[in-house]
């Protein structure tokens, strides 16, 4: 792969390459037999590193076995690895459910958790995977994610851990951007085995539930807008940023409004978007009064009742506030 071309296959920034060595091991499993060494070759291993996310990886083509993980029984009957299941099925009540290893390339399927030992660095692109996998799980399914702990290796110069097996070299922060990124929420996260492999425990990250809540409080907010304006003969908006304009889109009775108050001179002699409500000077409260003023600015809705007072208006309008989704009379 050639440097110009070379993206990151988690946040698609460019990479740089830090190092590379020659005459590596093709493959941590192909083992020549005897009538083989004349064809075993050694291949280039460039190690690089995210420009944007940080990221440690190896822009390289995946081993040809990379779809099917090889590894030792002895992996699954160490106690470490024996007390991590234990307290895992503990955890989340696992113990009659269907607790998925992920062994080879994810397909479409449905478990009720997943264990992903140490294999997702082999992956060319663990976004895909990780995906299928959070497909295949049900509301707050939940996981573990293993996988070869670069803070360890890089800390402790432990360079025998590269291998073009291992594609991608993770650190806390860059599988926590790469797990967040594929729908996850990260429960915990730990290091096992002398630090040599970097644990996730997760949860399949459910929707947030905001659109009932919205509804209901936007119903309640523009009726509370409507029956003040409607008290009132004129009245001025102080403001004309995202808030306001927002608000009187939804506004279905607009005739009240005078005009919108904006200090910005950039937004004076000009309209609100949608509404086509004239924006002016705040000097325009005194030449053009009006019985009542709203105030619609953010969190710095404390700070206008002080202008309005600089401008030593000949009346007193009548003056509340939005205060964030309520109106409150000052």
């Amino acid at each position: 792969m050639s440097e110009a071309k070379m993206k990151c296959k988690i946040c698609g920034n460019n990479l740089e390459k830090m190092m590379e060595y020659e005459n590596m091991p093709s493959g941590a499993q192909i083992i020549p037999a005897k009538d083989e060494l004349d064809s075993d070759n050694g291949i280039l291993l460039p190690i690089c590193q995210c420009r944007g996310c940080g990221l440690v990886q190896i822009p390289l083509t995946p081993v040809s076995y990379y779809k099917k993980a090889v590894r030792s029984a002895a992996w699954m009957r160490a106690d470490w690895r024996k007390k991590q299941l234990s307290d895992f099925k503990e955890e989340f009540n696992l113990h009659k459910k269907r607790v998925v290893s992920i062994n080879e390339e994810p397909r479409p399927d449905s478990y009720d958790a997943f264990l992903m030992f140490n294999y997702l660095e082999h992956f060319p692109d663990p976004k895909e995977t990780l995906m299928q996998i959070r497909d295949n799980l049900p509301e707050n399914g939940v996981g573990i994610v293993d996988v070869p702990n670069w803070e360890m290796i890089s800390r402790d110069k432990v360079f025998s851990e590269l291998v073009i097996d291992h594609l991608f070299y993770f650190t806390r922060p860059t599988l926590t951007i790469l797990l967040l990124s594929c729908g996850f929420e990260i429960i915990k996260m730990q290091d096992l085995l002398d630090g040599y492999i970097l644990s996730a425990t997760i949860r399949k990250r459910q929707p947030v539930d905001f659109v009932d809540s919205f509804k209901t409080q936007e119903k309640k907010l523009m009726g509370d807008i409507q029956n003040y304006l409607d008290k009132f003969k004129s009245v001025a908006i102080w403001g004309a940023g995202h808030q306001t304009v927002f608000l009187l889109s939804l506004l279905k009775d607009r005739s009240k409004i005078s005009y919108i108050v904006d200090s910005f001179k950039l937004k004076q002699g000009k309209f609100t978007p949608v509404t086509h409500i004239p924006i002016v000077a705040p000097e325009t409260l005194q030449s053009k009064p009006v019985e009542a003023v709203m105030v619609m600015v953010g969190g710095f809705y404390y700070e206008i009742p002080k202008q309005i007072k600089s401008l030593n208006l000949s009346y007193s309008p009548d003056l509340t506030v939005i205060k964030k989704t309520e109106v409150e009379k000052l």
